[in-house]
């Protein structure tokens, strides 16, 4: 009985990770080290003698008060071949790391993956990018990831004063979503010459590496009441597509345009006010 209860848990602990098609990567151990040295990203680095630190404050606070300068942290995560089950949108993964303060270099198992900011030395010289949110789109057929092995995201940073490193509520790996491919300029004002409807041009565009079907749906809402209409498109990689958008022409109303892709069912969203008569 004891046996077969196991192999339930198992199996719905297996089935659930399937499901939500991420790694939760703040509940693993983050290990912190002052300092900068470029054998820190390897992926066999021991770094059993460096502090243990959580990532969700500064390290400031955590025991590093007044340190500016360089430091590194490193934390190990196992990427299951299960994490590709049922997944449409399977080209590239997402990595998500909250803010970082100053300037960050991301290594997976050694091999860069990306940067926001700028260091010191480079050319450009030092630029903070602690207010940005981190956001990093990695192929999921990159070198450097081992499918169905540990691997060790490792991040070089660099603070220049007061509070420095990460801090945030938001470390995971999961697969990119709908928002990540697609590009949207909505910069083309509304036309206005026609007395009861108002069109717009916007230009869509998708870096997926294949054909996407996408219901555009598009809603003027007044006063609690929503009116619209929606077509399908289709979306080849790189080339943008023009979709003209129409609406009723009234005042203090809003326009929500939705894409919404048709195999997943994967929906974003843009909302903006009509502009006056």
């Amino acid at each position: 009985m004891i046996k077969k209860y196991l192999i339930l848990l198992l199996t719905f602990g297996h089935l659930n990770f399937i499901f939500s098609q991420e790694i939760n990567l703040y509940g693993k151990t983050w290990k912190f080290q002052t300092g900068d040295n470029t054998s820190w990203a390897k992926f066999d680095f021991d770094d059993s003698a460096w502090k243990t630190i959580d990532p969700l404050s500064e390290y400031e606070t955590q025991g590093f008060a007044d340190y500016d300068g360089y430091s590194w942290y490193r934390v190990k995560f196992f990427l299951p071949n299960a994490f590709k089950a049922d997944v449409k949108l399977a080209d590239n993964l997402r990595l998500i790391l909250s803010q970082i303060d100053d300037v960050d270099e991301i290594f997976i198992n050694g091999e860069k993956v990306g940067q926001t900011g700028s260091f010191p030395y480079e050319k450009s010289g030092f630029v903070s990018a602690k207010d940005i949110f981190r956001k990093y789109i990695i192929p999921a057929n990159h070198n450097a990831l081992r499918w169905e092995q540990d691997n060790v995201l490792s991040i070089k940073v660099f603070d220049k004063e007061k509070e420095g490193g990460l801090y945030g509520v938001d470390f995971r790996l999961s697969w990119a979503k709908l928002e990540d491919y697609i590009t949207l300029n909505t910069n083309e004002k509304w036309n206005l010459s026609r007395q009861d409807t108002m069109t717009k041009q916007i230009s869509i565009k998708s870096t997926y590496s294949k054909m996407l079907k996408i219901s555009v749906q598009v809603t003027t809402i007044k006063e609690g009441k929503k009116f619209g209409q929606s077509s399908a498109i289709r979306l080849e990689p790189n080339q943008p597509y023009l979709y003209v958008c129409k609406a009723s022409k009234s005042e203090n109303t809003s326009i929500e345009i939705s894409l919404t892709e048709l195999k997943t069912f994967e929906t974003m969203k843009i909302k903006e006010f009509s502009p006056p008569k």
